[in-house]
């Protein structure tokens, strides 16, 4: 199977230099985003949907919302659906089928490029399988 047209555009996102990278959250006030923040950033430049905003109560906190739905470190439904990821946090199984998720490598430390290489590898159970 090989990435949707979606996915190969964040990864190439991801690799790309243009984003700085977070942890802990989709975006920071000063415009750092996790892996999973550049894919709500891309949907948003692509489809021309979904805004940044700051949390109500914790204004360092910064959310991305696709009309009435707001999400804080996953991915909302319809950006997931548009990369074709099975699960909103990226759970994926590695090689030694053991469940891992890219927001937690995100946050443990991994760079976008090793995160753009597990996307690229199509690990078990991180996309949907296409019909």
């Amino acid at each position: 199977m090989a990435l949707n047209e979606n996915a190969q555009k964040w990864n190439a996102a991801l690799k790309s230099g243009e984003f700085e990278q977070a942890r802990g959250q989709l975006k920071t006030e000063d415009d750092h985003f996790c892996c999973l923040g550049v894919a709500c950033e891309l949907y948003r430049r692509e489809t021309g949907q979904g805004e940044w905003e700051q949390h109500a109560d914790d204004r360092s906190i910064v959310e991305f919302r696709l009309d009435e739905e707001f999400v804080g470190g996953i991915l909302p439904p319809r950006v997931q659906s548009w990369l074709g990821l099975r699960e909103p946090a990226g759970a994926y199984y590695d090689e030694y089928h053991s469940q891992n998720c890219l927001t937690a490598d995100n946050d443990a430390g991994y760079t976008f490029d090793r995160i753009a290489t597990i996307v690229e590898s199509e690990p078990d159970g991180l996309f949907k399988i296409q019909t």
